[in-house]
C-alpha cells in the first residue's frame, strides 16, 4: 500500500507542476503496431539489438470517455484506467500459460496532451505513456526498472485503423 501511496504522491506533484491543457486527446479506436516506425533498442552487448517490441501487443482497441480509458487486447477482458487521478485496480493476464492473472494498480495523469500511467504490478513499477503524433500515429512508451537499477524505455508506434 505504501508503494501505491508513493506513486500517487509523485503523480500529484507532477500534475500540479504541469500546466492544464485545454483539450485532452481521445485515444478511442482500433490500433495496429507499426513495426516500420518503431525503433529497435540496444542491449548491454553492442553487437546485439532487440527488434522493436509492441508495448500494447500487435493490436488493441481503446475506448475513452470523460472518466475512463479502457484498453482491450486480444488476450484480455480490458484494462480500465480512471482519468481523474484516482487509483485503478485491474487483473491482467500473466503472459505465461497456466499462470494466474496478475494484480495491478495504476494512477493516471495528464502531462499536457500526453497521458502518463504509473503502474505497480506485484512490486514492479513502470510507467507507460500515450501521445498522439502530428501525423496521427500513436506513440506508446514504456519505461521500467531492472533488477540492477537501470531503466529501459521501449517505444512503439501504432496506426489507427480506418473506421
Amino acid at each position: 500500500m505504501r508503494n501505491h501511496l508513493a506513486i500517487g504522491v509523485a503523480l500529484v506533484a507532477l500534475a500540479s507542476a504541469a500546466p492544464a491543457a485545454q483539450t485532452k486527446p481521445d485515444f478511442s479506436g482500433t490500433w495496429t503496431f507499426d513495426d516500420s516506425r518503431s525503433p529497435s533498442f540496444a542491449t548491454s552487448d553492442p553487437r546485439v539489438s532487440v527488434h522493436a517490441q509492441p508495448v500494447l501487443g500487435e493490436a488493441f482497441t481503446a475506448t475513452q470517455d470523460d472518466k475512463t480509458l479502457t484498453i482491450k487486447r486480444a488476450e484480455s477482458q480490458g484494462t480500465v484506467f480512471a482519468l481523474d487521478g484516482s487509483p485503478s485496480h485491474n487483473m491482467v493476464p500473466s503472459g505465461s500459460p497456466g499462470q494466474p492473472d496478475v494484480d495491478t494498480f495504476s494512477i493516471v495523469l495528464w502531462e499536457g496532451d500526453k497521458l502518463v500511467i504509473a503502474i505497480d504490478s506485484q512490486g514492479i513499477h513502470f510507467t507507460r505513456s500515450l501521445q498522439l503524433q502530428s501525423d496521427g500515429a500513436l506513440l506508446v512508451q514504456q519505461t521500467a526498472g531492472t533488477p540492477g537499477g537501470a531503466q529501459t524505455t521501449v517505444k512503439s508506434f501504432y496506426r489507427k485503423k480506418a473506421s
